[in-house]
C-alpha cells in the first residue's frame, strides 16, 4: 500500500509542475504564422494512421480515415516534413510557408516497401528521429518479429536482434537474463517508454512477465547510453515502446502450445483501441493471460521448467491539447505466479523441493510536451514509477507433519522459508531541445532525479536487504553537422549517486553500506554518410555501475537442497566501463528487393569488475557466494546484419556475433577449505562463463499470396563454460564446457475475410524441431538449480487463432 500511495503522489507533484510549467512557457508570442494540409494516399485509397511529422521538432500527426493531416500555428520559415506507414516507404519533402495566413496544401501517393530501412526510433536522441539520421545504430523488433517467431512475450523475442542472447539462470523457477555484447543483464538498461523503471527486482523475472500484446516495438542500442539514460546503460539500451492509440480496432486471439507434446500452455490476449477523431490521439486497452503446466525433462520428478499463471492489464492514452501541447500517459498491472521443484498439489513448505514466485507489479506513466509556435524549441516534463511486491519460497526439506511428529532442524527451515519482497522505482525530469541552426542540428539538455527503494525478507534464513539509492543527473547533448556527410554528436553527463543498504546474510554476515559520489560520463558518436546507401559509424562511451544489489542478488537459488545468497564484499568498488563502436551499413533497394547489411566491432574494458566466486557454507547449513571485483576484463567483437526483403513475398534475416569475453588474470570460482586443501585445487577462470563466443539467429518468411504465409525462425547457440557445483557439502564447483545448440521452429498463419474490416487468422506450427536441448541436468532435490544453459524448451506444438476488426 505504500508503494501505491508513492505511485500516486508522484503523479500528482507531476500534475502541479505540469500546471506551473504550463504557465511559463505557454505566454510567448507566435508571431505571423500559416498551416500545412494534406492528404496521403496509395493508389489513390487513402491511407489511415500515417505517421506525419515535422523533422527535428518530433511535432507529428496521424492520418485520419479520410488520409488527412493538418498542422495549424506555424511559424513563418521552412519545415522538413517525413511521412511514414509500416510496409511503405517513408516519404520527405520539404515545405515552406512564407507569408501569414498561407495554407500549403499537399497530396502524398505513398509506394510499398517491405523492409523499412529508416523506421522512426526515439532511443538514440530521447527523441523523434530517423534511423538514417542517427549518429548510433538502432535496431529494432517489431510485431512481424513477434508474429514470425511466435514469440509471447519480451524475453523469447530479444534471441532476434545482433549482440543479444536471452540464458535461462535457474532450474526451479526460471529466471532469466538477457546477455548484451557478452555482458551480464545488469550491464543492459531496461527502459519502459524511454525511462529507467525496470528495477533490479522487475528484472529477476519481468523479462518473461511482458506480454507481446503490450507492446508496440522494441528498440535497441547496443554499446553505452549512460550520457542519456543513467548509470547501467554500458552493454546498451532496451527500449520497450508500448500500444500506442493510433487506429481504431479491436483483436481478441488464443494460443495452445504443448511443450513435449504434453504439458499444455495456453494463452489469451485481447486488445481495443480508440483514435480520437482527425487522428489527434485516443486510448487503447490490452489484456493477456498465460497458464503453463511444470514441465519435468528427464522424469526425476522435478520441474525443469516451472509452473506458470500471468495476467496482465494495461491502459494508454495520448492526446493532442492543442497544436503545440500533447500528452501521453498509460498504467498497466501484472500479477504472475511461478512455481517450481516438485509435488505441486501441497504448500510449498510440503514439498521436497520448491521455489515460489507471486508477483504484484504496477506501473504507471505520463509525459507532456509543448512547443514554440517555430517548432524550434521543445519542453518535455515527464514522470514514471513502478512499483513490485514478492512473496516468495526459497526452500527444501518440507513434509507433511503429523500432531506425534517431533520438529528437526530441516523442518523449521522448511517452514520458515517464506520471503517478503518491496519494490519502488520512480524517475521524474525536465528537458529542453533547441534547433539554433543548419549547423547545429539539436541541442538538448535535462535534469532527472531516479530513486529505487528494495527491501527483501526472508526471516527464516536471516535474510535481509534494505537498500536505497538515488540518482539526480544533469546531462545534455549536442548534436552538429559541420560537413553535409557528417553528423557529430557528443554529450555529458554528471550524476551524483548515493545509496544506503544494510545486508543480512545470517547472524554470520552482515554489511551496513553508506555512500555518496559524484560520476562524470562523456560520449561521443559520429555519422558518415560515404554516399546515399553507406553509413559508417563509429563511437566512445563510458558507464558505470555502483556497488549494489542487482537483479542476480535478489534471486535465490537451490544448492544441494540448501539455499545460496549473494554476499556483497564489504571492500566492494564501483565498475566503470569504457565502450568502442564503429560500424558499417550498406542500404540498397533495386526494384522490389530491398537489402540491408551491417557490420558491427565492439571493444569494452571493464575496471574492477563484478564477480561471483568463493561459495562457502555457513554454520546454518545455508550458501553463500561472494560478489567482489576483478582486476579487469575485455570484452570485443563483431556483430554481422543481413535482411532482405524480395517484393512482398520473401523476408530473410540473419544475424551472427562472435566475440571474446576475459578477464585480464585468472579469477578465482571456487577455492577448498583449509581441511581440503590438499585434496582438492584452486578452480579458476580467464573467460567469463555462460557466454558462448558465437551466437546468431535467422528468420525466413514467404507468403506465396497474401493470406497464406509460412515462417522459419531459428536460434543458434555456441559452445560455453559454465559452472556446476558437483560436491554440496564443500560447494566444490568445476567449470564444464557445453555442446551447440539449434533450435529451429517452423510456423504457417492463413487469414481469412470474414466482415467488412474484420478477418480470423489461424495459425499452428513446431517449436525448437530438432529437439536441441540440454541433456545432463542434474537430478533429485540435492541438484545444482543454476546448472543449466542452452535453449529455453525442449520440442513442442502451437496452434491458435485471432480475430482481428
Amino acid at each position: 500500500m505504500r508503494n501505491f500511495f508513492r505511485l500516486v503522489g508522484f503523479l500528482l507533484e507531476f500534475t502541479f509542475l505540469a500546471i506551473v510549467f504550463n504557465g511559463v512557457v505557454k505566454g510567448q508570442h507566435h508571431g505571423e504564422v500559416g498551416s500545412i494540409q494534406g492528404k496521403v494516399v496509395f493508389q489513390n485509397i487513402p491511407i489511415q494512421g500515417a505517421s506525419v511529422v515535422i523533422l527535428s521538432s518530433s511535432r507529428g500527426y496521424v492520418t485520419d480515415v479520410q488520409g488527412n493531416f493538418h498542422f495549424d500555428n506555424l511559424a513563418l520559415g521552412r519545415y522538413q516534413l517525413r511521412i511514414s506507414y509500416i510496409g511503405f516507404k517513408p516519404y520527405q519533402k520539404e515545405v515552406e510557408i512564407k507569408e501569414k495566413g498561407e495554407v500549403v496544401i499537399l497530396n502524398i501517393n505513398l509506394e510499398e516497401e517491405i523492409l523499412p530501412l529508416n523506421p522512426i526510433e526515439v532511443t538514440a536522441s530521447r527523441g523523434v528521429t530517423f534511423s538514417e539520421q542517427s549518429t548510433v545504430t538502432v535496431s529494432r523488433i517489431s510485431k512481424r518479429t513477434f508474429d514470425i517467431t511466435q514469440a509471447l512475450n519480451l524475453a523469447e523475442s530479444l534471441n532476434f536482434s545482433p549482440g543479444l542472447r536471452i540464458e535461462n539462470n535457474c532450474q526451479n523457477c526460471g529466471f532469466t537474463q538477457l546477455r548484451m555484447l557478452g555482458l551480464g543483464g545488469a550491464y543492459s538498461q531496461i527502459l519502459i517508454n524511454n525511462r529507467p523503471i525496470f528495477s533490479a527486482l522487475a528484472g529477476v523475472y519481468g523479462l518473461e512477465m511482458l506480454p507481446s500484446n503490450m507492446i508496440e516495438r522494441v528498440e535497441i542500442v547496443r554499446g553505452g547510453g549512460s550520457v542519456l539514460y543513467g548509470s547501467n546503460a554500458i552493454a546498451g539500451i532496451v527500449n520497450i515502446i508500448t500500444q500506442q492509440p493510433q487506429e481504431s480496432g479491436f483483436e481478441i486471439g488464443m494460443n495452445q502450445a504443448f511443450t513435449q507434446f504434453q504439458v499444455p500452455d495456453r494463452t489469451i490476449n485481447a486488445s481495443v483501441t480508440l483514435a480520437g477523431e482527425k487522428g489527434q490521439g485516443g486510448a487503447s486497452f490490452y489484456a493477456f493471460q498465460r497458464n503453463r503446466s511444470p514441465f519435468d525433462a528427464n522424469a526425476d520428478g522435478f520441474s525443469e521448467i516451472p509452473m506458470l499463471k500471468n495476467t496482465t492489464l494495461g491502459f494508454e492514452y495520448a492526446a493532442t491539447l492543442s497544436q503545440l501541447q500533447k500528452i501521453k500517459a498509460g498504467v498497466y498491472s501484472i500479477q504472475e505466479f511461478r512455481r517450481g521443484g516438485n509435488q505441486f498439489d501441497l504448500p510449498p513448505h510440503q514439498a521436497t523441493l520448491a521455489e515460489q514466485l507471486e508477483h504484484s507489479m504496477g506501473g504507471a506513466h505520463i509525459a507532456y510536451e509543448k512547443f514554440s509556435y517555430n517548432l524550434r524549441h521543445k519542453w518535455t516534463l515527464y514522470a514514471s514509477g513502478q512499483s513490485t511486491i514478492r512473496n516468495s519460497y526459497y526452500g527444501s526439506g518440507g513434509r507433511i507433519l503429523s500432531l506425534q511428529d517431533t520438529l528437526t532442524m530441516q523442518d523449521i527451515l522448511a517452514l520458515n522459508a517464506y520471503g517478503n519482497t518491496k519494490d519502488w522505482a520512480g524517475i521524474s525530469g525536465l528537458q529542453y531541445s533547441f534547433q539554433p541552426s543548419k549547423l547545429i542540428n539539436s541541442l538538448l539538455v535535462g535534469l532527472e532525479y531516479y530513486s529505487n527503494w528494495v527491501q527483501d525478507k526472508i526471516p527464516g534464513y536471516g535474510r535481509k536487504i534494505d537498500q536505497k539509492t538515488g540518482t539526480l543527473g544533469f546531462f545534455s547533448q549536442l548534436e552538429i553537422k559541420p560537413l553535409r556527410p557528417l553528423l557529430v554528436t557528443t554529450g555529458i553527463r554528471l550524476d551524483f549517486f548515493h545509496l544506503r543498504g544494510q545486508f543480512f546474510w545470517s547472524i554470520y554476515h552482515t554489511t551496513a553500506q553508506s555512500m555518496a559520489t559524484s560520476i562524470l560520463v562523456p560520449k561521443l558518436s559520429v555519422l558518415y554518410n560515404l554516399t546515399s546507401e553507406i553509413k559508417l559509424r563509429a563511437s566512445y562511451t563510458q558507464g558505470y555501475r555502483a556497488p549494489q544489489a542487482f537483479d542476480e542478488d535478489l534471486h535465490l537459488e537451490t544448492v544441494g537442497g540448501a539455499a545460496r545468497f549473494t554476499e556483497l564484499a564489504k571492500e566492494l568498488a564501483p565498475e566503470r566501463a569504457h565502450s568502442l563502436l564503429a560500424s558499417f551499413q550498406y542500404n540498397r533497394i533495386v526494384g522490389k528487393v530491398t537489402m540491408s547489411y551491417l557490420f558491427e566491432s565492439f571493444f569494452t574494458y571493464l575496471s574492477n569488475p563484478f564477480i561471483l566466486s568463493r561459495p562457502i557454507q555457513l554454520p546454518n547449513g545455508l550458501s553463500v557466494i561472494q560478489k567482489r571485483n576483478g582486476k579487469g576484463a575485455t570484452v570485443q567483437g563483431f556483430n554481422l546484419e543481413l535482411n532482405a526483403a524480395f517484393s512482398q513475398k520473401y523476408l530473410l534475416q540473419l544475424g551472427l556475433t562472435i566475440q571474446g569475453s576475459n578477464y585480464h588474470r585468472a579469477e578465482v570460482i571456487w577455492e577448498p577449505p583449509q581441511a581440503d586443501s590438499s585434496l582438492l585445487s584452486t578452480v579458476t577462470t580467464t573467460r567469463f562463463l555462460k557466454t558462448p563466443s558465437t551466437y546468431g539467429f535467422i528468420m525466413l518468411f514467404y507468403s506465396p499470396w497474401e493470406a497464406l504465409s509460412f515462417s522459419l525462425s531459428g536460434v543458434f547457440t555456441g559452445p560455453m563454460e559454465v559452472p556446476h557445483v558437483v560436491n554440496p557439502a564443500n560447494e566444490y564447483t568445476v567449470i564444464r564446457k557445453t555442446p551447440a545448440f539449434l533450435e529451429l521452429n517452423f510456423k504457417v498463419k492463413y487469414q481469412l475475410a470474414v466482415f467488412n474490416k474484420s478477418k480470423i487468422e489461424f495459425w499452428a506450427g513446431i517449436q525448437n524441431i530438432t529437439n536441441s536441448y540440454q541433456k545432463d541436468f542434474d537430478r533429485g532435490p540435492l541438484r545444482d538449480a543454476g546448472y543449466i544453459y542452452g535453449p529455453a524448451r525442449p520440442r513442442g506444438i502451437f496452434a491458435g487463432w485471432k480475430y482481428i476488426w
